[in-house]
């Protein structure tokens, strides 16, 4: 059984506004970066999916301040 995840990031046929384009960006960035904490277990997956959380919130609560 793989670990690895078999599912696109869907994008949105027309985005609507540049916020909408930097949020998909934002999100797609976060996809690729829980990629490559894949082999990541028990605290250390934790800790690394908290920081790639962490780091997109931040980046979409600047976005908006724009």
């Amino acid at each position: 059984m793989s670990s690895r995840r078999d599912h696109a990031v869907s994008q949105p046929s027309e985005v609507s506004s540049a916020e909408d384009l930097e949020t998909a960006a934002i999100l797609a960035k976060a996809d690729r970066d829980c990629d490559a904490g894949l082999g990541l277990r028990g605290q250390d997956a934790a800790t690394f999916l908290r920081r790639v959380l962490d780091d997109a919130r931040a980046r979409v609560a600047l976005a908006k301040r724009d």
